[in-house]
């Protein structure tokens, strides 16, 4: 196997579990239980992600001349995939009128909860060229504009009161998570798995310990110190593992993880409306979720124009 085959498992444990904090999550009562547990804490995959995009697209010499490529890849699903969920919300629900839809609509430019990432995400892939020739030009005057983002990015974490973004804006803290994705490809960092996965579950358990003690999600929020360690450990523990050969369905997950995080919510929010989610089903509603959004996304990457969206 090469040396990046473990981003395929990285890549379909994150995807596993944000569909199971969108399961989770749909029903969330105000009790601390089982399924608040499990929503709180696979926080960690957002982390994830954005650590496996600055893994394998920065200090590539490559990446820049892909750049325009890359941001039209993305481009088409954020249109495709906000005018279909806002077309099946306003006719599922009458709760806002078409111009009070499209109101919300612009106060983050996602029409569906899950969809705030795809607009994250195309403002991370518009640095690129900018970080990446930092790394690779080594230009004082670029570097400099780096850092003076990461100072701005530093600051509005500790200033951010919610882990959406509700306003475009270059200087948010989640390249921080970008650049540490590099950094983990640039020095690859050995670790005991026994002490890796002992660290990862000691986290989870403080954090779940910490917001039960205050009824919320602080230990987990996206930028949470706690959540912020908790993937980097999830990150090398997967890195330092040596995998003889790649699980096919793994690697089916892991090629097909943008088209099922597009389409999953979509099922979910179908089923929501004939089944009660609870903690006793929650599991094989993840389960079925993830399955026919996969089978959903190999479809329509086998269809010509199609292919674009997912």
């Amino acid at each position: 196997m090469n040396n990046i085959a473990f981003i395929s498992y990285l890549r379909a444990l994150a995807i596993i579990a944000v569909v199971l904090i969108h399961v989770t999550g749909i029903n969330l009562k105000e009790e601390y239980g089982y399924m608040t547990i499990l929503n709180n804490s696979m926080m960690w995959a957002v982390p994830i992600f954005l650590m496996i995009s600055g893994y394998l697209l920065l200090g590539n010499p490559t990446e820049n001349k892909r750049h325009h490529d890359r941001l039209y890849k993305f481009i088409m699903p954020f249109v495709f995939w906000n005018v279909f969920y806002f077309v099946v919300y306003q006719f599922l629900s009458s709760q806002y009128t078409v111009t009070e839809r499209l109101s919300l609509f612009l106060e983050g430019f996602y029409s569906a909860s899950h969809l705030w990432y795809l607009v994250l995400y195309i403002q991370l892939i518009i640095l690129v060229p900018v970080i990446n020739s930092c790394f690779i030009n080594r230009s004082f005057d670029q570097m400099k504009l780096l850092l003076l983002i990461i100072g701005i990015s530093i600051v509005q974490m500790f200033l951010e009161k919610h882990s959406f973004i509700h306003v475009i804006n270059i200087f948010n803290p989640y390249i921080l998570m970008v650049l540490l994705g590099y950094i983990f490809k640039v020095y690859r960092i050995k670790i005991n798995l026994l002490l890796s996965f002992s660290i990862v579950l000691t986290l989870i358990v403080l954090g779940t310990c910490i917001n039960r003690y205050y009824n919320s999600n602080i230990a987990f929020h996206y930028l949470s110190p706690i959540n912020l360690l908790l993937a980097v450990f999830i990150f090398l523990t997967v890195q330092n593992i040596v995998f003889k050969k790649e699980n096919s369905i793994v690697r089916l997950v892991s090629v097909h993880s943008f088209g099922i995080y597009l389409i999953h919510f979509i099922i979910l929010e179908v089923l929501n409306h004939f089944v009660v989610i609870n903690a006793t089903n929650c599991l094989i509603i993840v389960l079925v979720v993830l399955t026919s959004s996969l089978l959903a996304a190999i479809v329509l990457s086998k269809i010509p124009y199609l292919k674009k969206i997912v």
